[in-house]
């Protein structure tokens, strides 16, 4: 009776350990989205051809070991063992079904995959004391929330691009990783009814995920579509009147302080991230292509055109060959809509979405109080 008294006394301390390591490893994997970049270019200079490899290689090894040690504690349980298999299983479906076709991109996102998968396990040992559905609804709920918050930092980062694509990444990693959780240390029991606290504590960390996705969302993927006669279309997280007013900024900031290489550390200036992305589509399109993307640089992206590396300018065309491109294309009308961002533009009203999302979340709350206090849960 003692034994058991003993073990029940150490589990509150083991789930404060447990929660201390999940929110230290939370914190290292959002803070350290500025150095996870440069970490991968030095990788990727000392071994051009074998990055992704090595990316591959270190995501194989950690899953061996990882079930190599849990099929030993395991001693063929075998409920246990499908739990474990059926993770397996579906994280290699789901990298074979997302996989990019880019060698290196793809080794990444498997890298996210063990990343998010240990931080689920972290947050499901934290909470295994509740013995009810929370055990699993609160690791993947603050699980994900890390990985918006990851995503949202990198989008914020120079030379990293967070998107909600990678969000959902994160959310199906993350439920490989409670069937992993599972597997590896099944609850002793799980109650039908929920604790007292525990559907309170659900909501609000359900509400923290709707406004963290719903800011994600705001910052990097709500926009407009620039409509322009001559040009055609094109997606801008910015208006046309907010562009104007950026290019304007920028031109008489620009005059006397030039852009330079952003550090790890400051915010990238995504107005100039966009001007890039035009850059780049006109430099691989065709004629009809490059002189579009051109004349969108011209007429909304002036001052990227005007920076300069050396004597000559960085981006804006020779005469000559403006000349050449605009004697070819002028003539054509056929309706041209941009491909140059990389992610995609929502065009939503930003206030009708924020006036949607504070109704989710206000909902949410309302549902979980009215559930705690008659006692259905």
């Amino acid at each position: 009776m003692s034994l058991m008294s003993n073990e029940l006394d150490a589990r509150p301390n083991q789930s404060g350990l447990w929660l201390t390591a999940a929110v230290i490893l939370s914190v290292a994997v959002i803070l350290g989205a500025p150095f996870i970049g440069e970490v991968r270019a030095a990788i990727r200079s000392f071994f051009p051809t074998r990055y992704s490899s090595i990316i591959n290689g270190s995501v194989a090894l950690l899953v061996g070991l990882g079930t190599a040690v849990t099929l030993v504690r395991m001693r063929r349980r075998w409920g246990r063992l499908l739990l474990l298999v059926s993770a397996l299983a579906l994280g290699i479906g789901y990298a074979v079904a997302a996989s990019t076709g880019n060698a290196d991109v793809d080794a990444v996102e498997r890298f996210h995959f063990i990343e998010y998968g240990v931080l689920t396990f972290c947050f499901y040992q934290a909470w295994q004391v509740r013995e009810d559905g929370s055990i699993f609804l609160l690791p993947a709920l603050a699980a994900f929330l890390v990985g918006t918050f990851d995503e949202w930092c990198q989008w914020f980062v120079p030379g990293r691009v967070g998107e909600i694509h990678d969000v959902l990444l994160n959310g199906a990693s993350i439920g490989c990783g409670l069937l992993a959780s599972a597997g590896i240390n099944p609850p002793a029991g799980v109650s039908a009814r929920f604790r007292p606290g525990s559907i309170l504590r659900i909501g609000l960390l359900a509400v923290a995920v709707v406004l963290g996705v719903a800011g994600f969302l705001h910052s990097a993927h709500l926009g407009h579509t620039i409509a322009d006669e001559e040009i055609g279309a094109f997606d801008s997280r910015y208006s046309e009147r907010d562009l104007q007013r950026l290019a304007e900024d920028r031109a008489l900031r620009w005059h006397t302080r030039p852009p330079v290489r952003q550090g790890l550390l400051s915010r990238e200036d995504q107005y100039l991230s966009e001007a890039l992305f035009h850059v780049q589509e006109r430099n691989d399109g065709d004629a009809r292509v490059a002189w579009r993307e051109n004349r969108i640089l011209e007429k909304h992206y002036g001052p990227v055109l005007d920076i300069r590396s050396g004597p000559a300018y960085a981006y804006r065309w020779p005469p000559e060959q403006r000349i050449d491109l605009a004697s070819r294309t002028t003539g054509d009308g056929e309706p041209y809509v941009s491909a140059a961002l990389p992610i995609p533009v929502f065009k939503w009203r930003k206030a009708l979405f924020w006036a949607f999302v504070t109704a989710v979340a206000c909902a949410i709350i309302a549902s979980c109080m009215v559930v705690e206090r008659r006692g259905v849960a």
